[in-house]
């Protein structure tokens, strides 16, 4: 019998973004959600009244607190800890056995600058927020409703409210990797799907792609020693069957999109109450959405919260 044609399975070792353990980090994350709702609430009445100045008034102290909840409790791009990387595994066995041990790339050492040194990271990340989301949440939320002629302002503002409560901290920790961002919207569900069909390629093609997956298998080893020493608490990856991962960053931007989706239910309600007008209760739901996606992020605080789909 010929033997099996081997393909090279190319991996994504991605990890989720877990909060940091530092002090400073710690102390933040439990004031943020009550500083980003309290502004919130206190801005309401003038919010019902006039949707449009009181919602641009609020952009400023919502960028930020966002930037300081960046800086302080996320690791930035870059932190190896964070960063999404591609291997080939046939490349990777040639070079480590190529490649004299003293020369090969060590990783970088995990962040541990003061936040001041995330100065320009923080910035580049809210100025990407306010400029690259905005138009197709835009384009979304005419699509789920949004008048199309009229409220434009209105529309314009839900978008960038939106924006600068859900991408902040995507751009922060993953950049403009377009892996990054796959991670973050299938909530890193397609990593076990990667692993196993990895193993599946090298079962049915002999010892050379046995050896491949072996190399894979060691690559991945180590990423998860160097996420280990930075996050000591955070479990193991699992192996078999698919799953999502909620981590500190998909937790807020989960929770304020499904609370910009809640709050459009009471629209529509003959309760002629003047908070009903568009979009005050989209606008609610997506910020107290943000603040209960943040503690949800809290309660998973050093671990990544894995919801399993098999054993």
């Amino acid at each position: 019998m010929a033997p099996a044609k081997h393909s090279t399975p190319t991996t994504s070792l991605s990890t989720p973004a877990l909060p940091l353990s530092t002090p400073t980090s710690q102390t933040y994350r439990h004031i943020h959600t009550p500083l980003l709702l309290g502004i919130y609430i206190a801005s309401f009445r003038s919010l019902v009244s006039d949707p449009v100045s009181t919602g641009f008034y609020l952009l400023l102290p919502l960028a930020l607190l966002q930037g300081i909840y960046c800086a302080v409790c996320l690791p930035p791009h870059g932190d190896p800890g964070t960063t999404t990387t591609t291997s080939n595994s046939n490349s990777t066995s040639t070079s480590n056995s190529t490649i004299p041990p003293s020369a090969r790339r060590k990783p970088n050492p995990p962040h541990t600058g003061s936040p001041f040194s995330k100065i320009i990271p923080t910035l580049l990340s809210l100025t990407l927020a306010s400029t690259l989301p905005p138009l197709p949440l835009y384009a979304l939320l005419v699509c789920h409703g949004a008048p199309l002629t009229t409220h434009l302002g209105q529309n314009a503002l839900l978008a960038l409210h939106l924006a600068l409560l859900v991408t902040p901290q995507i751009f922060y920790v993953h950049g403009m990797s377009g892996e990054g961002w796959c991670w973050v919207v299938s909530l890193g569900g397609g990593v076990s799907g990667s692993s196993a069909s990895a193993s599946g390629t090298g079962a049915g093609a002999g010892a050379g792609a046995g050896a491949s997956v072996s190399s894979t298998s060691a690559t991945t080893t180590n990423k998860q020693k160097t996420q280990n020493q930075k996050y000591p608490n955070a479990p193991p990856e699992k192996s078999g069957g698919g799953g999502l991962i909620i981590d500190a960053v998909s937790a807020q931007a989960l929770g304020t999109l499904l609370g910009a989706w809640l709050g459009a239910i009471p629209i529509p309600l003959d309760w002629d109450r003047a908070w009903q007008a568009w979009p005050v209760t989209v606008l609610t739901g997506a910020w107290v959405g943000a603040g209960v996606g943040q503690v949800m992020g809290g309660l998973v605080a050093e671990r990544a919260w894995r919801v399993g789909f098999g054993a």
